[in-house]
């Protein structure tokens, strides 16, 4: 494959069905990049269609504001680590994104493997421990999860609320044995799957860790398709201006490269991936 191909005259969900041939085809990962958060939406529901959602995440932007300042978005919170935790375990799948969450740096790879933790069915585990470990990682205790970043204990049961989930998890022991992992609903309690593997992640806003773009995060071998790099580039810029602006009113402009990219360093980086642009028809 070339290391930079333009595919034109696809349009709408053709180019969703390309990125999933390309998907089974290559058996590699893949970073798509569509031009904004609604596209990117529509790209990720067409896309679950057809793939499973263990093997496709979305990744959108945790501020809520275009000049990256004040509120993140929780929910957005959740999805950006699941769809780490999906390139940190999955061996290969599709994530989907767009510019304004391309640019937010997330945490190293090796800061990712410290902060998780790994469970499976039948595992031994010493749970005093397990909760202490939970609690050095910011999870507050609680008599009933209702959020994430939470956990219960209830005799041999721990209730478990990952960022990395949209639904807590119950965790049955049996001594020192883990017996049974189910997600559960939190209002009526009642279990909606057994799994037999998880991972849980605490809040990774809330700790102090090195931060990399995500470029630097996914694998090597990861191909990158976009709807247009040029555009890419240029609406990173945008934001990165309006966050510097920002920042220039409260004396801040040290901290802004820590947190984010600018458009120089992804069209830099870029340069190390196979990539693909979905061109307009000029006929």
């Amino acid at each position: 494959m070339d290391k930079h191909l333009a595919v034109g005259s696809l349009f709408a969900s053709a180019r969703q069905m390309a990125v999933v041939e390309m998907f089974n085809a290559t058996k590699k990962p893949l970073l798509f990049v569509a031009n904004n958060a609604d596209e990117a939406g529509y790209a990720y529901f067409d896309i679950v269609q057809i793939v499973e959602q263990e093997n496709v995440a979305f990744f959108p932007a945790l501020y809520k504001k275009l000049n990256k300042s004040g509120v993140t978005d929780k929910a957005n919170e959740i999805l950006r680590t699941d769809a780490l935790n999906k390139i940190n375990n999955v061996k290969f799948c599709i994530v989907v994104t767009y510019p304004d969450a391309l640019m937010e740096k997330v945490i190293s790879f090796k800061g990712f493997d410290e902060i998780k933790i790994s469970l499976q069915k039948n595992q031994n585990i010493d749970t005093i421990l397990f909760q202490n470990k939970l609690e050095k990682l910011g999870f507050e205790q609680v008599d009933f999860v209702y959020e994430p970043n939470q956990f219960s204990v209830r005799g041999s049961i721990i209730d478990v609320f990952s960022f990395s989930n949209e639904l807590p998890y119950r965790l049955d022991f049996f001594g020192d044995t883990l017996e049974s992992i189910r997600t559960f609903d939190i209002e009526k309690q009642l279990s909606i799957k057994e799994v037999t593997k998880i991972s849980i992640i605490p809040n990774i806003q809330d700790l102090d860790n090195e931060m990399i773009s995500l470029f630097e995060f996914v694998p090597k071998d990861t191909i990158v398709l976009f709807n247009s790099i040029k555009n890419c580039a240029e609406r990173i810029d945008e934001i990165y201006t309006e966050a510097l602006i920002k920042e220039n009113e409260h004396q801040k402009t040290s901290d802004l490269f820590s947190k984010f990219i600018n458009g120089e360093v992804f069209k830099n980086q870029i340069v190390d991936f196979r990539t693909i642009e979905f061109k307009k028809s000029t006929s």
